[in-house]
């Protein structure tokens, strides 16, 4: 009886990437595990075509810092963010779910409607998240005024625990 095959690893500084989360116009998205660890984690890097650009590099970094700052059940937590020979990363609590666009798909699928009360609580649950967002302040309790610009059902994650 043969082995069933192993994931392909790579390592990226302390990261030891086992996997492809998923893909932006910007960036990709990893499963790691950072070393002394005992969970993975998602790992999101710049796309190495895209650290030459100003703009999109401005961007990353400053999504990078101000993530750092938010703390929030329904935000996800970044860990650690930097720059690892050349490569630009953030990297992030993995939630192990679906995210809202594949739970709707799958209601499509099988032809049944997204409960109203699930509905609800997903809508609540974003606004509170949202709410933590423009209500974030600095170190120095100035808020940041902050607007998340990028609410889709692809960014909104729902955990097999229902968070």
């Amino acid at each position: 009886m043969s082995q069933p095959e192993r994931p392909k690893t790579a390592q990226f500084g302390d990261y030891t990437v086992t996997g492809k989360l998923g893909e932006g116009g910007m960036c990709v998205v990893y499963r790691a595990r950072k070393k002394g660890e005992l969970g993975d984690c998602a790992l999101k890097l710049l796309r190495e075509e895209r650290r030459t650009d100003e703009r999109v590099l401005d961007l990353f970094v400053t999504e990078a810092d101000l993530s750092l700052l938010l703390h929030h059940p329904n935000l996800i937590e970044t860990f650690d963010a930097g720059e690892i020979g050349g490569r630009y990363y953030i990297a992030m609590e993995l939630v192990e779910g679906a995210n809202l666009k594949e739970i709707v798909s799958q209601c499509e699928r099988i032809g049944v409607e997204l409960p109203p009360d699930f509905a609800l609580f997903i809508v609540s649950e974003i606004l509170e998240g949202l709410e933590a967002i423009h209500e974030a302040a600095g170190r120095s309790g100035a808020k940041l005024g902050l607007v998340h610009r990028d609410v889709t059902p692809h960014n909104v994650f729902v955990s097999f625990d229902g968070r």
